[in-house]
């Protein structure tokens, strides 16, 4: 849902504090329960923020629960909005102030909480990503090890007990991110892993990032948010550079949806169909399975918003209409 209201309240969050301009008065509050009591006493409006890591999300939490408008914007669309206005200072409160500015030119989505174990498995992402990261770093340094001449026994057996703690950990915290999804989400769950090519994780992730898809009115919002809408870059007739998607959204949905293309383009009939036609007509294999990772998102949105099997030939004739 959008909104556009003239009143707007532009909040910049940092770990402590919120620093706040309501288009009149700046204000500085402590991060928590008591200055967020003293924002709702002192301001009024429309309270828009961006989206800083975790430190927004318990305010925005709270002005959602007290029925309060609220949006949480990508901080990147304020820094291009900042930079078009050539604005050189970089305070909290200069920060305020552009947010304020913004919300009051452009238009805005009105935010959704999470439901409780949609911010769980979000944060169990984020710790398997990190795990998986040290992971590979451990992995890439056994094989290095395993090239040099000498090699420390009690140094490699300690990194290889890292890596089976590593393991264990991983594979619980999936198990738990599935348990979450089943006892909150069961149906959709199910359905979107009737996709071919749309596993457990796939399936987990796409519920976690879209709200069990209510923060998206259709699936080209969705691709945006993801990142692969295709940003075409041209003026005239001298430059014409070659497109590239769209890399300002969430790289770990992006990652694994690439890695979902590559199974859809061999088992995803309506995305084989498309992955051969592009790869006849001369494209590079990558931009085929951007457009397979596109078609994907688009057979995602309509099985998790009409809660119905796949349903190969039904399926590709409606996203096809649209």
């Amino acid at each position: 849902m959008k909104t556009k209201v003239k009143k707007i309240v532009g909040i910049d969050v940092s770990k402590l504090t919120i620093d706040v301009y309501d288009g009149e008065k700046n204000y500085h509050f402590k991060n928590n329960y008591e200055g967020f009591g003293q924002l709702l006493n002192t301001t009024e409006g429309h309270y828009v923020m961006e989206a800083t890591g975790s430190y927004h999300v318990q305010l925005a939490s709270y002005l959602f629960e007290k029925e309060r408008e609220v949006s949480v914007v990508n901080p990147l669309s304020v820094k291009r909005f900042s930079q078009m206005k050539f604005i050189r200072a970089k305070t909290d409160k200069q920060d305020a102030e552009m947010i304020c500015e913004y919300g009051q030119i452009m238009e805005l989505e009105l935010w959704k909480a999470p439901k409780e174990y949609i911010i769980k498995i979000k944060q169990i992402f984020t710790a398997t990503d990190l795990m998986l990261k040290h992971r590979s770093a451990y992995n890439n340094q056994l094989e290095a090890f395993a090239q040099m001449k000498v090699i420390d026994v009690q140094v490699v057996e300690a990194i290889k007990e890292q890596l089976t703690t590593l393991n264990t950990s991983i594979k619980a915290l999936e198990n738990k991110a599935e348990q979450l999804v089943l006892e909150n989400a069961k149906e959709l769950y199910q359905k979107l892993k009737t996709i071919p090519s749309i596993g457990r994780k796939s399936a987990i992730m796409l519920i976690a990032i879209t709200n069990e898809f209510k923060n998206f009115d259709n699936s080209k919002q969705l691709a945006s948010y993801v990142g692969i809408c295709p940003r075409i870059y041209q003026s005239g007739t001298s430059v014409n550079g070659r497109g590239k998607i769209c890399k300002m959204g969430n790289s770990q949905i992006r990652h694994t949806l690439f890695m979902c293309s590559l199974t859809a383009s061999r088992h995803n009939l309506g995305c084989k169909q498309m992955f051969e036609r592009l790869i006849v007509n001369g494209k590079p294999k990558k931009v085929a399975l951007v457009a397979v990772m596109n078609k994907l998102i688009k057979q995602a949105f309509a099985i998790g918003t009409k809660l119905e099997n796949y349903n190969e030939t039904k399926l590709n004739f409606e996203i096809n209409l649209n």
